[in-house]
């Protein structure tokens, strides 16, 4: 219920210290921070964890509400009480230890270059977590919870503006930003794993686990001579030329769970920018934004994904449907759907969670183009008005990323939402 959690930091403005004077008109402000600090997080799925639960396991007789027995009370019906989730007062608060240094510069007389950089590091402990260690004979009916998980996160954050004159009335200003962000599993109470590639600790949270596709079969020689794929009793059992090969990593001749592996970090990205530029030429401007991410990936699947696997051939179909494999050209390994097949059932396979579906969804997008037109003073004197402003903008103008089917922003695996809009305004800005 209590809680103690420090912080501190502290900043030095360098370019206010005498041997700074010399280099003063080009280094006008530079300063160096740092902050360390400890925060708590008491988040979970109930307030009340640290107790022991216990229920009552009834025995319906002929349909009927269940009837609990108490000691010798109705034995004949008699079910009891169990202890469905065990106590643990030992139970606190997750906590992550926050650090950061950071720099600021603002460079050249009127500050013509600003800079600000920052690091970080954060040691998250104690995480709270459902105990996975612990077998399922052991006779917990809810497996118990405990503070064991540790992640560890590290980034980098940077920005960026510079303001130039270019002339009387003409004036330039750039900007940028830059973050990199890496988180790592330290420890997440996992048991013991057979193979090395099977390891979550030293990987990212949001990492995805799948099969490595290493193709489509080209041939029936090339399933027989192949590992069994998926429950099947023998090579060829299920798959067919056309169909997705897996690796088989530990080489038992079966893919199955123990040939699963990292294949993505997720649609989290690792990074994040920007940069933009005003341009003012007179009464003209013009200024334009960028935004944009990258090393983040996304597993497609779903309806339209793996088509006609409905047992109606209901599901949507995207316009590429005619980039399939076809036995009419089954040595043809550049295409985006496997082998095409009908029924929920018809083969299941190609439906796995495995690089063949894995996509890169980084992307840049032109955010916002704008166009404007200040009218003169002269024109504006003749009026009430102490200036006006023409404005045309756009927004979500253009965008630039290897996947086409749908826009790589939108939270996804089969483009079932409402995609982002390119959207155009013009406006007249007043000041009275």
């Amino acid at each position: 219920r209590f809680g103690f959690f420090p912080s501190g930091s502290l900043g030095y403005v360098i370019s206010e210290e005498p041997f700074m004077a010399k280099v003063k008109n080009v280094i006008p402000f530079l300063k160096v921070r740092g902050s360390i600090g400890l925060v708590g997080n008491d988040k979970s799925k109930d307030r009340f964890l640290y107790m022991g639960e216990y229920a009552a396991q009834g025995i319906y007789a002929g349909g009927g509400t269940p009837s609990f027995g108490f000691g010798t009370t109705n034995p004949s019906t008699n079910g009891g009480i169990y202890e469905k989730r065990n106590e643990n007062k030992l139970l606190t608060w997750e906590t992550a230890l926050k650090g950061n240094i950071g720099l600021e510069a603002r460079l050249f007389s009127n500050d013509l270059l600003t800079f600000t950089a920052d690091f970080f590091k954060e040691h998250r402990k104690d995480i709270f977590i459902t105990r996975r260690v612990i077998p399922d004979y052991s006779g917990f009916v809810e497996m118990p919870y405990a503070n064991l998980g540790v992640v560890d996160n590290k980034g980098f954050e940077a920005t960026l503006e510079y303001t130039q004159q270019l002339g009387k009335k003409c004036f330039l200003t750039v900007r940028g930003n830059f973050s990199w962000n890496e988180d790592k599993i330290i420890e997440n109470d996992d048991p013991r794993v057979q193979y090395p590639w099977m390891e979550k600790r030293g990987t990212n949270v949001n990492g995805r686990w799948g099969w490595i596709a290493e193709g489509l079969f080209t041939s029936e020689e090339e399933i027989m001579d192949h590992a069994k794929q998926f429950g099947e009793g023998h090579p060829g059992q299920i798959s067919k030329v056309g169909d997705i090969k897996y690796k088989d990593l530990n080489g038992d001749g079966v893919i199955d769970d123990y040939d699963k592996c990292l294949i993505g970090q997720g649609d989290v990205p690792k990074i994040y920018y920007g940069f933009g530029a005003d341009l003012q030429l007179g009464d003209f401007s013009v200024g334009a934004l960028f935004a944009g991410n990258a090393k983040a990936d996304r597993c497609l699947g779903g309806n339209a994904m793996y088509p006609f696997n409905d047992g109606s051939g209901i599901t949507n179909l995207f316009a590429n449907i005619t980039d399939r494999w076809s036995a009419d050209n089954p040595t043809n390994q550049d295409v985006f759907y496997p082998r095409l097949h009908h029924g929920n059932n018809a083969n299941q396979n190609n439906m796995k969670t495995s690089t063949w579906w894995q996509k890169d969804v980084s992307f840049l997008r032109l955010k916002q183009l704008t166009i404007a037109y200040q009218l003169p003073k002269k024109l504006i004197n003749q009026t009430f008005l102490k200036s006006a402003r023409i404005y045309v903008m756009g927004t979500n103008l253009l965008t630039f990323s290897k996947f086409k089917l749908w826009d790589p922003e939108l939270n996804t695996d089969n483009g079932a939402s409402y995609p982002n809009t390119t959207s155009y305004s013009v406006g007249v800005n007043f000041t009275f």
